[in-house]
């Protein structure tokens, strides 16, 4: 996709989202009525508050409408944005496979993981995970990608996160992370598989440093919006 239709694109993305916010934007403190005790707590804060604020009521609504904003960000505009700058799209893969030896590895490997016995090994999980492919197979789990590639050579699913999770959050997203590349490394396979986190805070310096850093656009965007 050339420059210039990523800028349209992502221009139509971000008109959508505005004129949405635009219709639900508060004019008055009217749909407080869902959030009774909010000002009742936030009076022990007025000494802090009176400084910046001086029509509480109106902030407790501004503050619902931010979080809507936040959701519909989180939920829909990073992931086109994303998609729109690296040519992917958002996949759903619910007909996979994988042995019920790699489900077995792929079992241990969280317990230790979460047990401390191990340290988390790209090479290693891949090793294992993409050397079990013998035996009886069965249905993987369901999993969604939000940005998926798919070239000749290789499949990349990433998975987006607004906010940085926590390490409950966390084991749920390795599981799905690891089930989700040996379903795909049976579907696509020989291709090479590959499965991210990407995040506000970007990758850290020792992961780059392992590769070759490829800019997504000649645009110069924040990290919300090139995720």
């Amino acid at each position: 996709m050339k420059r210039k239709e990523q800028e349209q694109l992502i221009s139509h993305e971000v008109i959508r989202v505005l004129k949405t916010r635009f219709d639900s934007f508060p004019v008055g403190a009217e749909s407080n009525r869902n959030a009774p005790f909010h000002e009742a707590f936030l009076n022990a804060f007025r000494d802090k508050l009176e400084k910046h604020i001086d029509n509480v009521p109106y902030f407790i609504s501004l503050s619902s409408w931010l979080h809507g904003l936040n959701t519909t960000l989180g939920q829909s505009f990073f992931e086109e944005v994303a998609n729109i700058l690296c040519d992917g799209e958002k996949q759903t893969f619910k007909d996979c496979e994988y042995t019920e030896q790699q489900e077995k590895i792929i079992s241990e490997l969280i317990t230790d993981l979460k047990n401390g016995k191990r340290k988390p090994d790209l090479n290693e999980e891949n090793r294992k995970i993409f050397g079990a492919t013998q035996g009886k197979r069965k249905p993987a789990p369901k999993f969604t990608a939000d940005v998926c590639i798919i070239t000749n050579d290789y499949v990349e699913a990433i998975e987006l996160k607004s906010v940085r999770p926590d390490a409950g959050e966390m084991r749920g997203e390795k599981q799905k992370i690891l089930e989700g590349k040996a379903a795909l490394y049976r579907k696509y396979k020989p291709k090479k598989v590959n499965f991210f986190i990407a995040g506000a805070y970007g990758f850290e310096e020792n992961f780059k440093k392992r590769g070759i850093n490829i800019s997504l656009s000649p645009l110069t965007l924040s990290h919300k919006i090139t995720k």
